[in-house]
């Protein structure tokens, strides 16, 4: 199972289509695999689905993500506060890997930040950042520090 899941995770992750507004994660129990999350794209609902039916030893899969509504709104924060996030000073270093790990989720103007980072400070930063940077009606932080 740990290593179904570590493929699927491989195979959205470096998906093309897949960025920093998207957040897909999952589990496996049996070769069953569940799948959750958001994507601001509905078409890419399917597709996640499709990548993970490609790999090896999934038998059935729960697609539990839901694609946020199209908003103009919601575009306009997530550009300003993914702008504001990696082109703060020292944050530089996230936007430069090849995978970004911040993931910014806007739902009708509630913003939700998920990854990982590097340090505490760098989590309530983003936080900070997030909460006096863009017109949100709510900041929820679900960033991990890493180890």
């Amino acid at each position: 199972d740990q290593q179904i899941a570590d493929q699927v995770a491989k195979e959205i992750r470096t998906y093309v289509f897949y960025d920093i507004y998207d957040w897909v994660e999952g589990n496996v129990q049996n070769g069953v695999l569940t799948l959750r999350g958001y994507t601001h794209e509905p078409w890419r609902v399917k597709d996640f689905q499709r990548l993970a039916e490609n790999v090896e030893g999934v038998r059935e899969i729960h697609n539990e993500i839901q694609a946020l509504p199209t908003s103009t709104y919601d575009d306009q924060i997530r550009v300003e506060l993914a702008r504001a996030i990696y082109r703060y000073p020292g944050f530089e270093r996230y936007a430069l890997q090849p995978y970004p790990p911040i993931h910014i989720i806007v739902d009708n103007g509630h913003v939700t930040l998920e990854g990982v980072v590097s340090t505490q400070l760098d989590r309530t930063l983003a936080e900070q950042i997030a909460r006096t940077r863009v017109l949100a009606f709510s900041v929820v932080d679900h960033l991990r520090v890493e180890g």
